[in-house]
């Protein structure tokens, strides 16, 4: 609280008893409110001096730590903005006096060990005013303090500018490789608002590293709730120094994945669906373990089905099974293992899950109908081409036509697997002002049943259309590279023009990229490394592992100029994560 000088006058002797009353009364209402009136507070609190003083070392086991700030600061802001690392046993006790907050470790500190104090931006003063960027220091209870270093920053394709935390977890073999990850961490440090990170004073050796945003700031990944981002690889080994090491999202759901539905189709065939926020691979669903009883088990009911075979379909939550000998129109029991993504106890491995289905009365019939197509509008000369269904589709010609006002035709090439959308692949690429149509006749496409989308009549009434930019609005090409990227195979260049949700890609050559007609705009840059396949930049999974795509945006704009080709745009900026990147603030002022 600021009391300006002139509210001050000086006492007698006399007046002490009264002047400490009323200074035990200022400070207690000071405790209890913040202040009020006065010019709007816009400054950051700052720490001005630690106890033991950072980089100390042998610094006694007893000891408790003291951190005086700039300004009065809010006491329950300050009991969730500090952290020691490595943790001890109990959680320490915080109390704050005004400018002064103290942390009481429960028992001694651990021998020759390099202590870590983070406050994080939760720190308020008084006023609200968050702390900003986050201050740490270090010291040591052992002659010397530990000397290891990681550095790097944290990648978010959509661009969020939250502040995660990157937690290191110190390897040890006696503990499950998946489980270390949701266990209280060893260190600890926030990144600063670009995503920068810097952790110093660390001790060798194995590490498993990951980065979260706390939203409940309790310093430890919680399942689905936290969004997290972890590097190609996870685990490190390190001597001295590591990085920069660039973090990419990855989901980190531990949950097992039930059922949502379950429905049999056709005597031997049945539609299930799992329940899950996005697609499911077929590299995570393997499960041998479906059992089918029925309801009635007395001695005249007839045998059960079983299941023959599990089909995942692709770009989708939902799968097939298939029974033998065929359902009977009666009721059923799937008996089935949850698919855990990790399995915190052995005993998880014996778990069943059940859902009750009745057996068909009567075949499918609906047809599949189209949800909705892309592109729509006006599209570049290389669109992505896609069919959404209502429900799973097979496709039963290898390719269809896309034919043009003018009578020609580009051959549009798919997938015959069952899934809930068909991606199309053009032979080549689009006339530029054309407007395009796709018939999809009926025997082109089935549901699970053999259900056609269309009648049978001669000619299709379902199609899309869209058409071609016009020449006039086409940048010809628009190509560069850089000097400092290796060669891959599998990366893909991306460009955005500002204001759009469309996004238009090439391969790489050699570290190179040539996009060829494509609309003119001004717009950004960006690569990835599209290791699966799919054409856009995919999130990796914590449980089981599988490492994110690496993906990166230049800041710097660039203009896609109708009618020209732009030639030999130069990219200088290789360095992942800025040189000058968070570093321990030791700094102490009086």
């Amino acid at each position: 609280m600021n009391i300006p000088i002139s509210s001050f006058r000086i006492l007698r002797p006399h007046h002490a008893c009264r002047a400490a009353a009323l200074s035990a009364l200022l400070l207690g209402c000071a405790n209890q409110m913040r202040p009020s009136g006065g010019p709007v507070d816009e400054v950051p609190p700052r720490v001005v001096r630690c106890s033991p003083a950072p980089g100390s070392v042998s610094v006694p086991r007893k000891a408790n730590i003291e951190i005086v700030f700039s300004e009065w600061i809010d006491p329950s802001a300050a009991k969730k903005s500090v952290t020691v690392f490595p943790p001890p046993q109990e959680d320490p006790g915080i109390a704050v006096r005004g400018k002064t907050m103290e942390v009481s470790p429960d028992g001694l500190l651990a021998d020759s060990t390099t202590y870590h104090v983070e406050i994080t931006a939760v720190l308020k003063d008084l006023h609200g005013v968050s702390i900003g960027k986050p201050y740490h220091f270090v010291f040591s209870t052992g002659p010397t303090l530990d000397s290891s270093r990681i550095r790097g920053c944290v990648k978010d394709p959509k661009g969020n500018r939250a502040q995660p935390k990157v937690a290191l977890f110190r390897h040890d073999t006696a503990s499950p490789d998946d489980t270390v990850l949701l266990a209280t961490p060893s260190y600890l440090a926030q990144t600063d608002t670009l995503g920068r990170f810097a952790l110093d004073f660390i001790r060798a050796g194995t590490y498993d590293i990951l980065a979260f945003i706390d939203s409940d700031n309790n310093n430890r990944l919680t399942s689905k709730s936290d969004q997290a981002f972890a590097p190609q690889q996870r685990r490190i080994v390190l001597a001295d120094s590591a990085g920069p090491l660039v973090l990419f999202p990855v989901a980190c759901d531990t949950s097992a994945k039930t059922i949502a539905s379950f429905k049999p189709l056709a005597d031997t065939l049945a539609l299930g669906q799992w329940e899950a926020e996005t697609r499911l691979d077929d590299t995570t669903l393997l499960d041998s373990t479906w059992r089918i009883v029925p309801v009635d088990t007395s001695d005249t009911a007839p045998p059960p089905p079983s299941v023959v075979r599990y089909v995942p379909v692709r770009r989708s939550p939902r799968f097939v099974l298939i029974v033998d000998p065929p359902f009977e129109a009666a009721p059923y029991y799937l008996i089935y293992s949850p698919q855990a993504q990790v399995r915190l106890s052995p005993e998880a491995d014996t778990l069943l899950d059940t859902i009750r289905f009745n057996g068909p009365t009567s075949a499918d019939t609906i047809p599949p109908e189209i949800v909705w197509h892309a592109p729509k509008g006006t599209a570049s000369l290389a669109p992505r081409v896609a069919v959404a269904w209502s429900e799973p589709v097979r496709a039963l010609l290898p390719a269809l036509l896309l034919t043009d006002t003018l009578g020609d035709t580009i051959q549009c090439l798919m997938d015959t697997l069952p899934a809930d959308t068909t991606i199309f692949r053009l032979k080549r690429s689009l006339l530029p002002g054309r407007a395009y149509r796709m018939p999809i006749p009926d025997t082109a496409f089935a549901d699970l049943c053999g259900n056609h989308p269309l009648d049978t009549s001669d000619t299709p009434s379902v199609a899309i259309a869209f058409s071609s930019i016009s020449e006039d609005n086409i940048c010809f090409s628009l190509s560069g590279g850089s000097s400092c990227l290796k060669p891959a195979d599998s990366r893909v260049w991306q460009f955005k023009p500002l204001g759009s949700t469309n996004i238009y890609t090439c391969a790489d050559s050699g570290g190179s990229f040539r996009f060829d007609s494509i609309p003119a705009a001004q717009g950004f840059l960006a690569h990835f490394i599209d290791a699966d396949g799919d054409g856009e930049p995919s999130d990796g999974r914590l449980f089981p592992w599988m490492p994110p795509e690496p993906y990166f945006s230049f800041a710097d704009t660039i203009e896609a100029r109708a009618r020209w080709d732009i030639e030999n745009i130069t990219i200088t900026d290789c360095e992942p994560c800025p040189e000058d990147t968070l570093e321990a603030d030791t700094t102490e002022t009086e």
